[in-house]
């Protein structure tokens, strides 16, 4: 559970990235226009882009809060069943796996809680100004929105990044516990 809730998170941020980088240039050369829109002077292929990654990284998010759940759950499980506690030699490579692990929630945690719920307020309120035609305030709403991102980058980025290392980790602790242990030489 603990790996394969990793392996899900750190794909997901992947794929949400991927999705973002592809639209936006797709989208802008396609060079839209949005009939729903039309009283707004903006760039319509902006909101047409980051409507569809909008919903992407709402995908993302849903998909990294369970996510984030179920490899600390998983996580405790391996330590209290998976011999650790009985002062297992590999104990630097659980302490690396849980350091990075709590580096993953606490990016996931601040990139949820506190930077999601501004950007989703300054989008919708662009998106609504621009479908009432009022491009002064959609714009700036639009540029609050983008002011933030940086910041959603870095910490998704973070996530990403905490997640996978996490999950290499475990990967190469599983590995040698099963690989071969030593035996007498049988002379």
């Amino acid at each position: 559970m603990h790996l394969a809730s990793l392996g899900v998170w750190a794909g997901v941020l992947g794929g949400a990235g991927i999705a973002a980088a592809v639209a936006f240039p797709t989208v802008r050369d396609l060079a839209p226009s949005l009939p729903a829109y039309e009283a707004y002077a903006g760039e319509h292929w902006m909101l047409a882009a980051g409507m569809v990654a909008s919903r992407v990284f709402v995908i993302s998010d849903v998909v990294q809060f369970v996510c984030t759940f179920g490899a600390i759950i998983g996580f405790g499980l391996a330590v209290a069943f998976g011999g650790y506690l009985k002062g297992d030699r590999r104990s630097w490579l659980l302490f690396f796996r849980a350091l990075f692990l709590g580096l993953a929630f606490i990016s996931v945690a601040y990139h949820l809680l506190i930077l999601m719920p501004s950007m989703q307020h300054d989008l919708r309120q662009y998106w609504d100004a621009a479908l009432a035609g009022e491009t002064e305030t959609a714009e700036r709403f639009r540029q609050a929105f983008a002011d933030r991102h940086p910041d959603a980058s870095r910490s998704l980025g973070l996530t990403a990044l905490a997640a996978l290392t996490t999950l290499l980790l475990g990967v190469w602790d599983l590995v040698g516990r099963a690989g071969p242990r030593s035996t007498p030489d049988a002379r």
